[in-house]
């Protein structure tokens, strides 16, 4: 009988129902809850994660009534624990937080601040706010705990402030391209034609530099507007050097001992009567501006054998005589118009005289009338002569007589 009740403890020892590891991995069930994987899956809320936390909570039901069973086997302990892990295992495996394109976004930093948007930006609001997106993001990827919604929130944030810096700071080029792109017909102005070397070097290497930077794809705001300011700087000397010499009051003259005249009995520096009225009495007073003409004609009959000059100086000088004469000629010409005239005339025949000084130079001699040979002004060259069909029939000595008529007076 001591023998059978020694056998049977043995037994009853030797075979124990061994819950431990069921219990262990039941009593984790509150960590496992917090976890970002179990979160994962219940913040994605399809079909699949549903089921799968269903699974989980089904196995650990069962292993909490495994464990209240006085009388479980082994058996049973043994398939509660197997269900519930691998119902856990499903979760943890299937639902970890993904970080691979929130890293990849933070990772961009340092070509994102290289761009010109960003370098546009510095110093924003929009600036400031992809900075704390960016840090936020850093700090997500540093916390192990992370969940998902965590993660696509902290990667839409970055996206968001990166969209908004690059949309509201990119390289405004459209000034840049409208200047520049005025160009040929600026080249075509009188005071690029009479323009001195200097200045026109300045002009043309603004005008290269607003180029590279028109076609550079990484050109910042900065370099932009430094080029606008450089193009419109060098264009605005040459044509402040234009002013300078209509507002001196030179005349036209060919650099020779036959010079068209100087205009010294001429006051300078007269402005257009913005009123666009007639002076005392209703009556416009044309002297300054028959004075002018008298002068320019005198200039046609003096340069009669015609000198060198760019073409176009040449037609903007036509034209403006003939302006002036018609004005004259108008007894109901405003002293607006008679001093918008005067004004016309006598700054074309400073640029003419500018532009034949400036062939001579380009010549490297003094120019005889006539005398084109080795003259190259960088724009079409024409001969100034006698100007008499220009004159509706005037011819040189008509012109010269005119003159005469008027300066009797």
């Amino acid at each position: 009988m001591k023998n059978l009740q020694a056998a049977k403890s043995k037994l009853s020892d030797s075979y124990k129902t061994d819950p431990s590891k069921l219990k262990s991995e039941a009593d984790n069930d509150g960590d496992f809850t917090k976890s970002p994987e179990y979160q994962n899956a219940q913040a994605k809320g399809d079909d699949e994660s549903k089921k799968a936390l269903e699974d989980y909570k089904k196995a650990l039901d069962e292993a909490n009534t495994v464990l209240g069973d006085k009388n479980a086997t082994q058996a049973q302990v043994d398939d509660a624990l197997k269900k519930l892990q691998d119902a856990k295992s499903k979760l943890s495996d299937g639902y970890k937080t993904d970080t691979t394109k929130l890293k990849a976004e933070a990772d961009k930093d340092s070509d994102f601040t290289k761009t010109p948007e960003y370098q546009n930006a510095e110093g924003s609001p929009e600036a400031d706010a992809y900075k704390r997106a960016l840090d936020e993001a850093n700090r997500i990827l540093a916390d192990k705990n992370a969940t998902q919604a965590q993660v696509d929130e902290a990667l839409k944030k970055l996206q968001d402030a990166k969209k908004k810096l690059a949309d509201s700071h990119k390289t405004d080029k459209s000034d840049l391209n409208t200047e520049a792109g005025n160009d040929p017909d600026f080249r075509k102005s009188i005071p690029f034609i009479i323009g001195k070397a200097a200045d026109l070097a300045e002009y043309q290497q603004a005008l290269n530099d607003a180029n590279s930077v028109i076609n550079d794809p990484n050109a910042t705001q900065d370099q932009v507007d430094q080029a606008l300011r450089r193009l419109r700087a060098a264009k605005q000397k040459l044509i402040d050097s234009y002013n300078r010499l209509i507002n001196s009051g030179s005349g036209v003259g060919s650099g020779s001992d036959h010079d068209f005249g100087t205009d010294t009995d001429v006051n300078t520096g007269v402005g257009v009567n913005d009123s666009n009225t007639t002076s005392v009495n209703n009556v416009a007073d044309k002297s300054a501006l028959q004075a002018e003409v008298d002068q320019a004609l005198g200039d046609v009959s003096a340069n009669a054998n015609g000198v060198v000059a760019d073409s176009s100086l040449v037609s903007e000088f036509n034209a403006a005589l003939n302006y002036a004469r018609s004005v004259l000629a108008d007894a109901n010409a405003t002293q607006g118009q008679v001093d918008s005239a005067l004004a016309r005339l006598r700054a074309a025949r400073a640029a003419l005289r500018a532009g034949m000084l400036a062939a001579r130079n380009s010549a490297g001699m003094n120019l005889k009338r006539g005398d084109v040979s080795g003259v190259n002004t960088g724009a079409s060259s024409s001969v100034f002569a006698a100007l008499a069909a220009v004159f509706a029939g005037l011819g040189v000595a008509g012109a010269a007589s005119k003159r005469r008529k008027h300066s009797a007076r």
